[in-house]
């Protein structure tokens, strides 16, 4: 009976902690490396496998693979076994000997003697090997404790992609975004930090019912060591990739310090996380229409756990837009669009939504960043950008929509502005214009309220001859109609001439707080 062995193609880091391992576990272990490396694996039976613990063949050649996972040396004995089950397997077969405890020096010898028919490999040899697919073996005991962190950009290409994506979705008039986003980077942190991934595939069930409920589950998490990781920081860094950073001593460096923490204990507080929330109760009808409850309870140890150590990068950016400056703390992998983490003086959600491709708009006012969505539109002469509290509405007549403008156009139109004179302004007026239309239609320049003058009485009149007539009711009606609409005109008019004045008077003290024009 054969154990065939395919593993995960991706190159994502594997690490495996020697202390923690069987024997076969082992020698899964190292037939994932050997895929790596390019071999189809095949893992014999546990029991009688003659000294063949994996077999990997390529197009070239075939290697049969001796696991050794001891804390004492092979000998001699080991390496003429293998010896043997290679040729007894294929002419063409070569052997390696894989053991963490080393060889002992006959064994040595006689590996040399056979020349490249067999190869030992120590436990640096392992280690060396792996690390070129990212397949890593950790001992506490040989001080190969490893730390991953992501591959990050320059600063200066931060810089760049930061001002180049967020002004794609930024619109500014007149002032170009690209020229007005200034970031630069001050300060990059790296926080030690836990990848931790969980799985869960979990069956339940009854005698009668044996597929009754299934729990699935997967996920990363990132989990601070000794400072806080936000949210927004462990979504984004649960989606990276790491490659190794700190290496050990089998290249000629310092072995990496561990980040002083339980790894297990880590490792099982998420396990116990993820069991609660999949725990459930079930109920379900029985074949004798019974109505019953099975209690679905994940134990911690039915979810399965790797643990990286990582460093996270946390950058800091100085941002200026105009006049406004703040810091930006930064989340970014090459490769991957930067994450606005938090912000001091700028709305992060705002800047997190625009690196998400959210349209915003900049005012040349003020600088202010504010979503399209909420934001005015440009001012209808300049198509100068705003934002809400500082743009202008410039009334219609009478009736219709107010037109958005920036300062200066306001005070340029305003000069020529019917609204500006107007007598209505006045109290006594716009009382007296709503009480009688034709005292405030008619000096305002609407020819309507010279009509009114004398349609209105006439029709008084004509409704007091007809009175007595069908037509009598229906002229008064209309009288009455037209009255009330010209009443409800004076009524608008009062109230946009008043709303022009306001402005007028406000503009009188207004300035820009980013006052340097574009060139």
């Amino acid at each position: 009976m054969t154990d065939g062995h395919r593993s995960n193609a991706s190159r994502e880091p594997v690490v495996y902690r020697l202390s923690k391992m069987s024997g076969f576990a082992f020698e899964k272990a190292i037939a994932t490396l050997f895929e790596r490396l390019g071999y189809t694996t095949e893992i014999p039976g546990r029991t009688s496998d003659f000294g063949r613990d994996v077999i990997a063949t390529s197009s070239d050649e075939t290697i049969i693979i001796e696991c050794k996972h001891t804390q004492s040396g092979v000998g001699r004995p080991v390496v003429q076994k293998l010896h043997s089950a290679t040729l007894s397997f294929d002419d063409s077969a070569r052997g390696i000997i894989v053991c963490t405890g080393g060889f002992s020096e006959p064994a040595k010898d006689h590996a040399a003697e056979l020349g490249s028919v067999l190869k030992l490999w120590s436990y640096e040899q392992l280690v060396r090997r792996g690390r070129q697919v990212d397949v890593y073996f950790r001992s506490e005991a040989q001080g190969t404790d490893l730390v991953f962190e992501p591959s990050l950009r320059s600063d200066g290409d931060l810089e760049v992609t930061v001002r180049k994506h967020w002004a794609d979705h930024i619109a500014s008039d007149p002032r170009p975004p690209r020229e007005v986003l200034m970031p630069t980077v001050t300060r990059s942190r790296r926080l030690p930090a836990l990848r931790i991934r969980y799985r869960l595939d979990e069956q339940f069930g009854t005698s009668t019912y044996p597929n009754l409920h299934r729990v699935r589950d997967r996920g990363t998490l990132i989990v601070g060591v000794d400072t806080d990781v936000t949210p927004v920081e462990s979504d984004y860094w649960s989606k990276a990739s790491f490659d190794v950073r700190r290496t050990d001593p089998v290249d000629g460096n310092p072995p990496s310090a561990l980040f002083g923490i339980d790894l297990d204990s880590r490792a099982e507080s998420v396990k116990r996380k993820v069991a609660r929330s999949n725990s459930t109760s079930v109920r379900y009808t029985g074949r004798n229409n019974q109505t019953y409850t099975k209690s679905c309870i994940v134990e911690p140890e039915d979810v399965e756990t790797d643990v990286l150590q990582v460093f996270v990068p946390r950058q800091t950016l100085d941002l200026r837009i105009g006049p406004t400056s703040g810091r930006v703390w930064i989340a970014q992998e090459r490769g991957r669009t930067p994450r606005v983490v938090e912000s001091d003086e700028f709305d992060a959600d705002l800047l997190r939504d625009i690196g998400d491709g959210e349209p915003a708009v900049l005012c040349n006012d003020c600088a202010t960043l504010q979503r399209e969505a909420t934001a005015p539109r440009p001012c209808e002469e300049c198509r100068r950008t705003l934002c809400q509290a500082h743009h202008w509405d410039h009334p219609p007549a009478v009736f219709g929509s107010a037109r958005v403008l920036c300062a200066d156009c306001y005070r340029d139109i305003s000069e020529h502005s019917a609204l500006s004179g107007s007598p209505l302004r006045r109290t006594s007026r716009a009382v007296l214009g709503a009480l009688i239309p034709p005292v405030g239609l008619w000096p305002e320049g609407f020819r309507v309220g010279a009509l009114l003058a004398l349609f209105v009485p006439a029709g008084l009149v004509t409704t007091g001859l007809t009175a007595g007539t069908t037509q009598g009711p229906t002229l008064y009606a209309v009288a009455a109609l037209v009255w009330v609409v010209a009443a409800t005109a004076v009524l608008k008019r009062t109230s946009n001439v008043r709303a022009h004045h306001r402005n007028r008077v406000e503009l009188q003290a207004y300035e820009r707080d980013w006052k340097t024009d574009a060139s």
